[in-house]
C-alpha cells in the first residue's frame, strides 16, 4: 500500500473490484511497469501481452479493456 489509505485488499473491497489484484509489496512488478505513481494498473492478456500499463485508477477504463480483450478471445475461438 506504500503508505496509502488502503491496502490492496482494502482497495479491492472499497471499490468493489472483482478482478484479480496482485499485492506487489516487494515492488518486483512495479519496477518492471511502474511510472512513479501508486496505484499502477497493468492488464496482461491471455497471451501474456501487456495491454495496459498506467498510473492512477479508472474502473471503467480497465473493465472496458477487459471486456474488449474477452471479445477478442471469443472471436479468435470462432
Amino acid at each position: 500500500d506504500w503508505g496509502q489509505p488502503y491496502s490492496c485488499d482494502q482497495w479491492a473491497s472499497q471499490f468493489n473490484l472483482t478482478y484479480p489484484i496482485i499485492d506487489d509489496a516487494q515492488h518486483k512488478l512495479y519496477d518492471a511497469f511502474g511510472t512513479g505513481y501508486v496505484p499502477h494498473n497493468v492488464v496482461i492478456d491471455h497471451n501474456m501481452v501487456v495491454r495496459h500499463s498506467d498510473a492512477g485508477f479508472s474502473l471503467s477504463g480497465i473493465t472496458d479493456l477487459i471486456t474488449t480483450i474477452l471479445a477478442e478471445i471469443k472471436a479468435e475461438g470462432s
